[in-house]
């Protein structure tokens, strides 16, 4: 995992519809644990944008994968 040696200069930005795989969440927890800043796009309810300082939100339904809606932004 990269983020490991990360320091509070770097930004990880992660993208997953769910924010739920488990591997990103372990990313995104250890990238904040070094005082990383963690720059999601992800379900607003989901493990991965708990971590995340800034989150863009799909705006479609969770079952859903839609070509041509838009994000809106969340802040945690």
């Amino acid at each position: 995992m990269s983020c490991i040696n990360s320091r509070p200069a770097d930004v990880f930005v992660l993208i997953s519809h769910t924010g739920r795989p488990q591997n990103m969440v372990e990313l995104a927890r250890l990238a904040r644990v070094n005082g990383s800043t963690v720059i999601a796009i992800a379900s607003p309810d989901s493990p991965l944008a708990q971590y995340a300082i800034q989150a863009l939100v799909p705006d479609v339904p969770g079952g859903t994968m839609s070509v041509g809606r838009g994000y809106r932004a969340w802040r945690n």
